[in-house]
């Protein structure tokens, strides 16, 4: 990571300057003409190279170019794809190659395709030992293997291998087969357990960890875990016997990869890794008959989705089950250049493009006859770090999921990857490893589970400089932190409530308070400092390390009082999406240039919100307008080459839940320039319509465009935001109101229907049927949408007469509920009807709000978050006026609560609230007793106005629902607060107990 250096590579000897005296023939009249050549131990890469540059030019010529060894002897053209033995003689090597670089040599018989190979690196890749059944897999606690689409079934099947234990039993849980699913997040595992001889199968479905485990002996064994949702049951079998059931519901892990002998990790140590051998592994869409004996070697069957012999000589294995359905990928962050050689020349010398994961999103000229000539190419990618985040990818929109591999292999195709590299918010993990033992470490003055650290702290930043240490010492990196490679993260946590104490709030930076963009200075020196603490410290032991850090939010600004210190490599995040507001542009401009100005050799990153307006929309439940912004990209991709920018990170649509091809054109060119940016970044727009679209390019080169102008153009939005000093993002309003405006989107419709017309080939039609189902008919029911709330923000937020009711003293269970009132009907944040049973009532005896919130559900499908608000909460909003500031309360599951004030000096509000919470009888309710007197500034009395709302959130933002709706903005938009009329007379029976003292109080179970 010392060599953290931009450098693309591109040598052409004088000799290979001149044109070759002859073409290299890969086909001819629809004939191989040529041999693919690899080696008999080759690595992945090269295995998957062969069979990609294979596949192509048979879908270009009609051609199956043979596949042989360096062992056969072949005759005429040869095709060296990756080192072998031809290689060798004529002294190419992959270990001679720097990290992503490749080669491609053109002479009239031979054409070598070769790189920098990660498998050809030892311990990388599992080695063969004797096995159980011919050879096995030996790990040693450094290895992990990865097999994309293994088949998997949620529904029913069956894990299974052989494993040796040795006798040291392991100081870590060690992972033998797992598979790992989202949304939620569940898995199934079968590991050796930390410090034991005992083998557990464990099953997770998002909400519970159900397992079954049993002792065993070191040496060879038997291990198999079934799993039926139909039986609700998981069973595991170890040499045959079985050793107990486990209840079982459905996970989410069908199109997951299966991950051998641990978990991989981009250019580090495995987490979880085992240590032993592991043979005939095999995987089945079937409960396996627990009669038959454990055995093997298996024969495939219908049910086979993985299996594994193990029985090459070298390299990774490959699944001997009936159609199996391809090699094994290289990994992402892996050196993989002779994959990345026969892209090159695929791209260069046949004219391949990859515009889209799948068959869809390939293009290539057909001819029978295929022959290539050029100058030598020896090179690597400009930007030595491209990634997205990885999530799942939807075309044309969800829930039309691409399927893992192919994503993947787009992935690949587009060069994704290079170095490992990946900073973020770095203390999740500190909160279980020391708040009770050090509360002092965390920020001080917030009541609750503090949202910060305190990053003056001695004692903290001792603990994170051994942290690091320990890290680049190869122990490994503790719970929640961010390290890869040689590079060891620090970053805040992901808000702004900075530490209260003295020696924290001296820190930050006055002059900034008023600055309105996301990105600004307010605790750049606070922030840095700290940094620049840990970094000195661990420079002095590990002088050849880095310590990472981001440029975001409060501490997007260089500091102003010290340097930053050599060994901290910085990613800055960027909002380049957001350029249609001048002040961004401006704010982004900024902090790219002042710190390539104040540190002209630090390795600089950028971390791009291309997830906008994606993101906005799926807070504020509206269809977005499309964010389109390719030419830009260009002008900004030169913006990052200037300034010596080496890795490149997008969040991106899809992250969102909103279609991929929303990034399609923005992804293609931001790659295509990371990788070489001698490209012409026009040149690569125009040839996309052409070549993507054919005959319909036209008018959907007109569409883009007007899109694009629309979206990326200031003048298109309100003068407010041409204006703005502050950041902005794209709301309904400006969706609709300002850019898909009736007049614009009967435009659009027009070029829609002409590209519609004009596809002619059957691929043609496709491509345009995705777009328009993808992009298009999502614009039109945004719109629609639009127009239908408009006629629901004319009605006015409701207004509840609060009853009065015999005192209660502050106990939500003296209240008579039923005398309470009924808020009435609840809807989404965008005022659209719910089908779920959710209901509010509200009453107050003269010195207490008292408020009931409860929905019918299963009170097993609650997520509680120590942050109360990441995960289901009710939340009750109340103020003097709308559209101000409010003070706000959060309830989670298990009585947790959070009360804050916003928009007051003083963040934080004594509410005094009575807080109860059960789930019982098929409902979650909560219960709350205000005082009046602390409900709003300066107190509420009865015969007033509160304004109010009051909403159901759930984790990830899904679902929202609300009393009064906010049409946008969340649920911090306070223009739309209801009004709570506060009875003046009271029941004569509480009269008297009226002008009793209010009740203070903690939580109940909070």
């Amino acid at each position: 990571m010392r060599t953290l250096t931009t450098a693309c590579i591109l040598i052409a000897s004088a000799a290979a300057a001149q044109a070759a005296p002859a073409p290299f023939v890969l086909a001819r009249g629809g004939k191989p003409a040529a041999t693919i050549v690899v080696a008999s131990s080759a690595t992945t890469a090269a295995r998957f190279a062969a069979a990609e540059l294979q596949t192509h030019l048979h879908r270009i010529t009609g051609a199956t170019l043979p596949i042989v060894t360096d062992e056969q002897p072949v005759s005429g053209a040869r095709v060296l794809v990756g080192e072998s033995a031809a290689t060798r003689a004529f002294g190419l090597r992959s270990a001679t190659f720097r990290s992503q670089e490749y080669l491609v040599r053109i002479r009239p018989n031979t054409l070598v395709l070769i790189g920098r190979d990660a498998d050809d690196l030892p311990g990388t890749s599992p080695r063969r030992a004797p096995g159980r059944h011919g050879r096995a897999l030996r790990f040693t606690g450094t290895q992990a293997i990865s097999l994309p689409e293994p088949g998997f079934n949620d529904e029913a099947g069956t894990l299974e291998a052989w494993v040796w234990l040795p006798a040291e039993q392991p100081e870590r849980d060690g992972t033998i087969l797992r598979l790992d699913g989202a949304d939620p997040w569940t898995y199934h595992i079968i590991q050796r357990d930390a410090n034991s001889n005992r083998i557990t199968y464990r099953t997770y479905d998002g909400k519970e960890v159900r397992a079954i485990g049993a002792e065993v002996t070191a040496g060879w064994h038997h291990v198999r875990g079934t799993y039926d949702a139909r039986a609700g049951q998981i069973e595991l079998f170890i040499d045959g016997a079985s050793r107990g059931t486990a209840p079982y519901a459905r996970t989410t892990c069908r199109e997951v990869p299966l991950q051998i002998g641990g978990i991989p990790q981009s250019g580090g140590t495995p987490g979880n890794p085992f240590v032993g051998l592991i043979d005939e592994v095999r995987l089945s869409t079937t409960v396996r008959d627990a009669t038959q004996a454990a055995g093997g070697p298996y024969t495939p069957d219908a049910h086979t989705g993985v299996l594994l012999h193990c029985d090459e000589a070298d390299g990774l294995p490959v699944s001997n089950a009936a159609g199996s359905r391809s090699l094994p990928l290289p990994g992402l962050y892996d050196d993989h250049g002779t994959l990345d050689a026969v892209y090159d020349f695929l791209e260069r010398h046949c004219d391949v493009r990859w515009y889209a994961p799948g068959e869809v999103g390939l293009v290539h000229p057909r001819r029978a006859t295929l022959a290539v000539r050029g100058p030598d190419v020896r090179r690597s990618p400009a930007m030595i770090h491209r990634s997205i985040t990885p999530v799942p990818l939807y075309i044309p929109g969800p829930p039309h999921k691409v399927p893992h591999r192919e994503a993947e292999v787009w992935k690949l195709r587009l060069r994704l990857g290079g170095q490992a590299f990946w900073v973020c918010h770095s203390f999740e993990g500190y909160y279980d490893r020391f708040l009770k033992e050090h509360p002092d470490w965390f920020a001080q003055g917030y009541s609750g589970r503090p949202p910060q650290m305190c990053y003056t702290n001695e004692g903290f930043i001792q603990q994170v400089i051994q942290d690091a240490r320990d890290y680049f010492d190869g122990k490994g990196a503790p719970p929640g932190a961010t390290a890869t490679g040689d590079v060891y993260g620090l970053v805040p946590q992901d808000n702004v409530s900075w530490c209260r104490c003295a020696r924290c709030q001296a820190e930050l930076n006055p002059a900034e308070a008023n600055n309105l963009q996301f990105n600004n200075g307010k605790a750049s020196d606070y922030v840095f400092r700290f940094v620049n603490r840990v970094a000195r410290e661990v420079r002095k032991t590990h002088p050849d390390k880095w310590i990472g850090a981001l440029a975001y939010s409060d501490y997007a600004y260089y500091p102003t009082k010290e340097k930053v210190e050599p060994n901290v490599v910085m990613q800055l995040c960027l909002h380049t999406r957001n350029w249609w507001c001048p002040s961004m542009e401006a704010n982004d401009r900024k902090v790219l240039a002042e710190w390539r100005r104040q540190d002209p050799e630090r390795p600089l990153y950028v971390w791009l919100y291309y997830n906008f307006p994606a993101l906005n929309a799926q807070y504020d439940g509206f269809g977005y307008f499309p964010g389109f912004f390719a030419h830009s990209v260009v002008t900004q991709m030169r913006l990052y080459q200037k300034a010596r920018v080496q890795g490149i990170f997008m969040e991106h649509s899809s992250e969102f839940g909103q279609s991929t091809l929303m990034d399609q054109l923005e992804f293609y060119v931001t790659l295509k320039l990371a990788d070489d940016p001698s490209l012409d970044g026009q040149k690569l727009i125009d040839e996309f319509f052409t070549r993507y679209y054919g005959a319909a390019a036209g008018p959907m080169r007109k569409l883009y465009t007007r899109i694009e102008q629309t979206f990326t153009n200031p003048a298109c939005y309100p003068e407010a935001i041409q204006q703005s000093p502050g950041h902005q993002h794209q709301t309904e309003e400006l969706a609709w109101g300002a850019l898909g405006t009736e007049a614009r989107m009967a435009e659009f419709a027009r070029l829609m229907a002409q590209a519609r017309e004009a596809a002619r080939t059957p691929l043609e039609k496709e491509r345009v049927a995705l777009f328009e189902q993808g992009i298009w008919n999502q614009m039109v029911e945004g719109r629609r949408k639009y127009l239908e709330r408009q006629q629901r923000r004319t009605q006015a937020p409701p207004r509840v007469t609060v009853p009065a009711v015999p005192p209660a003293e502050g106990d939500p269970a003296r209240v008579d509920w039923s005398r309470a009132a009924d808020l009435g009907q609840w809807a989404t944040l965008v005022g659209e009807p719910t089908t779920r049973k959710v209901e509010g009532r509200v009453a107050h005896d003269g010195h207490y709000l008292y408020v009931q919130l409860a929905e019918e559900l299963d009170p097993a499908t609650l997520v509680a978050s120590p942050q109360v608000f990441d995960g289901d909460d009710w939340e009750g909003f109340f103020a003097t006026q709308r559209g101000a500031g409010a003070r706000q309360i959060c309830v989670g599951p298990k009585g947790a609560h959070l009360a804050v004030a916003r928009g007051e000096e003083k963040e934080t509000w004594d509410s005094g609230a009575v807080v109860v919470s059960d789930t019982v009888d098929g409902r979650w309710r909560v219960r709350l007793a205000l005082p009046l007197a602390r409900l709003v500034p300066g107190g509420a009395k009865p015969g007033e106005v509160v304004y109010a709302g009051f909403y159901r959130a759930s984790p990830g933002a899904r679902d929202l629902l609300a009393w009064s709706p906010t049409f946008g903005g969340g649920f911090h938009n306070t223009s739309r607060l209801g009004e709570l009329v506060l009875e003046a007379n009271t029941p004569a029976a509480g009269a008297g107990a009226l002008f009793m003292a209010p009740r203070g109080g903690n939580a109940l179970g909070g």
